[in-house]
């Protein structure tokens, strides 16, 4: 099994925006068959910011195409995103 703290570098690829603020952290678990578990967390925000989430989640399985883990999403609270990679 594989775990993973993150931020991580991001190596000059610049700001991510995303539902948890440009610092999102959170855990990330690869098992050896495959499956996946993502939890993350906002870091950061002040009262004028809209939040969104303060925290998400999902789990799925994972697959490898061209250098790159892809995830597919079978378990989360948005449920816009059952099924999605």
């Amino acid at each position: 099994m594989d775990t993973y703290l993150f931020p991580r570098n991001r190596r000059g690829r610049g700001k991510a925006r995303g539902p948890l603020g440009e610092n999102p952290t959170g855990l990330l678990i690869y098992s050896p068959d495959g499956h996946i578990s993502v939890n993350m967390m906002r870091t950061s925000g002040t009262a004028d910011e809209p939040v969104t989430h303060e925290y998400l989640g999902y789990a799925g399985n994972r697959r490898v195409s061209e250098n790159r883990t892809i995830h597919t999403i079978h378990v989360t609270p948005v449920c816009a995103w059952v099924g999605s990679e």
